[in-house]
C-alpha cells in the first residue's frame, strides 16, 4: 500500500509541466555555471565545480524541497482536498511517509538535472566524473533531510513555505560563517562533507560564503553519515507521529 501511494504522489509531484518548468531552471543554471567558470580566477575545472555547484546546485535542491514538501499536506489543507485524502481506509502514517519520500525523490531527480547541466556546461568535468557522483551520493541524502524537515514545518505552521526558505536560503548560510562550532547545526556542513568536493586557496571569502563551505574543522565522513542518517530517521518517524496524532482540516483563510 505504501508503494502506490508513493508511486501515485511522485505521478502528482512530477506532472509533465512541473518537469518542463524544472528543466527550464536547470539550462538557467547550467548556463549561469558556464559564464561563472569562464570568469573565474580558478584554473582547475575540478576547483570550479567544486565552487559553483555548492553555489547553485545545492541551491536549487533546497528550493526544490521546500516546493515539493509544501505539496505534501499543507497544499492539500489550503486546497481543501485534505478530507479526501485522510477518509481513505490508510494508516495515515503509512500515507505520510509515502508522500514524504515522494516528495524526497521528486526534489532529488529536479537536483539531478542541475547538476548534469552544471557538470557539462563546465570544462572537462562531465556528469561522469567521480566528484558529479560524489555529488549525487550527497544530494540524495540532502534530499531526504530538507524534504523531511520541510514537510514536519509545514505541519505545524501554516505558509511554512516562507519559514523553510529562511532556513534554507539564511540560516544554512549564515550558521557556516559563524565563529566556534555553529556549523554543525547546518544540514548543509554534512552534505559538503559527503560531496567532497577539491578546494583551492584561490577561493574567495564572498564565494565561499554563497557555497556554505564550512570555515571550521573539517566533518569527518563517518559523522556526516551518521548525522544525516538519524536525522532522516527521526524525521520520518516524527512525521508520522504528529500526522497520526493531531487533525488536520481546510482551512477557511485561504479564500
Amino acid at each position: 500500500m505504501v508503494g502506490y501511494l508513493y508511486t501515485s504522489a511522485l505521478k502528482d509531484f512530477l506532472r509533465p509541466m512541473r518537469v518542463l518548468g524544472w528543466l527550464v531552471v536547470a539550462v538557467v543554471v547550467g548556463l549561469l555555471a558556464m559564464f561563472l567558470s569562464q570568469n573565474m580566477a580558478l584554473r582547475a575545472p575540478l576547483a570550479q565545480y567544486g565552487q559553483i555547484s555548492p553555489t547553485l546546485t545545492y541551491k536549487v535542491m533546497a528550493l526544490a524541497a521546500a516546493i515539493f514538501a509544501s505539496n505534501v499536506v499543507s497544499q492539500e489543507v489550503e486546497q481543501k482536498t485534505i478530507v479526501y485524502l485522510l477518509t481513505r481506509p490508510i494508516p495515515r502514517a503509512h500515507i505520510i511517509l509515502a508522500r514524504t519520500l515522494a516528495s524526497a525523490t521528486a526534489t532529488f531527480l529536479v537536483t539531478l538535472m542541475t547538476v548534469f547541466a552544471v557538470s557539462i556546461m563546465i570544462r572537462d568535468v562531465g556528469p561522469f566524473n567521480a566528484a558529479v557522483m560524489h555529488d549525487i551520493k550527497a544530494l540524495a541524502l540532502a534530499s531526504l533531510a530538507y524534504t523531511g524537515l520541510f514537510t514536519f514545518v509545514t505541519l505545524i505552521i501554516n505558509k511554512a513555505m516562507i519559514v523553510n526558505l529562511m532556513f534554507a536560503f539564511g540560516w544554512e548560510l549564515a550558521v557556516v560563517n559563524m565563529t566556534g562550532s555553529a556549523y554543525y547545526l547546518s544540514i548543509n556542513s554534512y552534505v559538503l562533507t559527503l560531496a567532497n568536493h577539491v578546494e583551492s586557496p584561490e577561493y574567495k571569502a564572498a564565494t565561499r560564503f554563497f557555497a556554505g563551505q564550512i570555515l571550521g574543522p573539517r566533518i569527518s565522513d563517518a559523522t556526516a553519515y551518521v548525522v544525516l542518517g538519524t536525522l532522516i530517521l527521526a524525521l520520518m518517524g516524527l512525521l508520522m507521529y504528529w500526522f497520526s496524532k493531531f487533525e488536520f482540516v481546510p482551512r477557511e483563510d485561504t479564500e
